[in-house]
């Protein structure tokens, strides 16, 4: 009978931690204010206004609007 190899690499604490450790310290920056944002949707305006971007951040889910580049 062989040995099950992934039996062996399924549970690591030291991975779990170094996970765990890093949720955490994602959470807290983005507690702090410092949120990890990628663009959903730009409408485009002419004019003064400019452009309007829907954004969420990849950690916490936070969905907000800036304004774009003029």
């Amino acid at each position: 009978m062989a040995f099950p190899f992934h039996v062996a690499y399924t549970w690591n604490p030291h991975r779990w931690i170094r996970t765990a450790m890093t949720s955490l310290l994602a959470r807290l920056l983005c507690l702090i204010g410092a949120h990890d944002y990628r663009v959903i949707e730009v409408v485009i305006g002419f004019g003064p206004s400019g452009s309007v971007e829907k954004v969420e951040c990849r950690r916490c889910g936070d969905i907000t609007t800036r304004h774009g580049e003029r």
